[in-house]
């Protein structure tokens, strides 16, 4: 998302300096920044929260959450208000935050931006009845949806169909899935029903993915997952670990269907015309298939029933039409775009 936004900045104007203060150097590269750091932050001209749902919490582990939000989001906020630095808050997500001090901190984190505006009208509906001013909120949708094949520089196009070359025979399905501390049966029940379906199907490739930089050499959860999968499959599938966002969103556009049990993936996986199942552990996610008109396509984790898996794959499988999205939700993601350039028209 912030690669997205970047690339918004810039094309206002490439003399703009783009600070990320919290993200690491690996982070910086593989976004397409050039700056991190709070001091760099300090002597910048203005703040942009970028479009994300980390106004709204997950379904468990709430108080680390709050505290850590407190400090990698709202802080920054807070920073900005005493500098008297402008500050805009730009597709995002909001709601549920039940932790009152967080809750209270967010709400008039929200009144004092110079522009606010939500993805979705769940939540607008939590940031009104938590007292942000109502008039004060644009309705918009999830940036990403602005996004389509052509915002993907070509050599990150080609470097993915390079990768994805020993598939070049099948049709190629996107997996990725994140684990979970909850639901766990149900996670493995979702996996082992996917290799099932694979050894039957040996026309489809599978494109196992990841969506997150790992800067150590020890397998997070969400590797192991994945290596499992490739493993057991063998020639079938290809592990593709997450380098950049450029990279990723290649491999994504060489999809037929993208399987997945977060959001963003999905939501970038319906920007490029893909057919996508998802299979969330986060309560935010429903409301994004709601808004497009997809509710069939997602099924939280939580309710997972056996066969289930099967049954979308082989309906996505034989429905031939490409996805478009409705037209007044594109409208209203490239809305986060014109919101940016008035943003830094005003204030940069």
């Amino acid at each position: 998302m912030i690669t997205l936004f970047l690339k918004w900045i810039k094309d206002f104007s490439s003399e703009i300096n783009v600070v990320l203060p919290l993200a690491s150097n690996q982070n910086c590269i593989a976004i397409g920044a050039a700056i991190n750091g709070v001091p760099r932050f300090v002597v910048s001209k203005c703040l942009i929260y970028a479009g994300g749902g980390y106004f709204g919490e997950p379904s468990t582990q709430i108080l680390k959450w709050s505290i850590r939000n407190w400090f990698r989001h709202l802080l920054l906020g807070v920073f900005s208000k005493c500098l008297g630095k402008p500050y805009a808050i730009i597709g995002v997500g909001a709601g549920p935050i039940t932790n009152r001090l967080l809750r209270n901190s967010s709400v008039k984190l929200f009144n004092g931006a110079q522009i606010v505006a939500v993805r979705d009208e769940e939540s607008c509906d939590y940031l009104v009845k938590y007292g942000v001013a109502k008039d004060k909120i644009i309705l918009a949708a999830d940036a990403a949806l602005a996004m389509d094949s052509d915002d993907i520089p070509g050599a990150f196009k080609q470097k993915a169909k390079s990768m994805l070359a020993p598939l070049d025979n099948k049709i190629k399905v996107g997996i990725h899935f994140t684990h979970d501390n909850s639901n766990q049966e149900q996670q493995s029940q979702l996996q082992n029903e996917l290799i099932e379906f694979a050894k039957k199907t040996p026309n489809l490739g599978f494109v196992v993915f990841t969506d997150f930089l790992n800067p150590t050499d020890i397998l997070s959860s969400d590797e192991k997952i994945a290596k499992k999968i490739v493993e057991t499959l063998g020639t079938q599938a290809l592990f593709i670990p997450y380098a950049d966002n450029w990279t990723m969103l290649g491999v994504i556009s060489e999809l037929r269907i993208t399987v997945t049990t977060k959001l963003h993936v999905g939501i970038v996986s319906v920007a490029l015309g893909k057919e996508v199942l998802s299979f969330p552990h986060h309560q935010k996610t429903p409301r994004f298939y709601k808004q497009i008109g997809m509710q069939n396509r997602c099924t939280p984790i939580s309710e997972y029933t056996p066969g289930l898996l099967g049954e979308l794959l082989n309906g996505a499988l034989d429905n031939e039409k490409t996805f478009e999205l409705p037209i007044d939700i594109r409208n209203a993601a490239l809305n986060n775009k014109r919101l940016v350039h008035n943003f830094l028209r005003e204030f940069v």
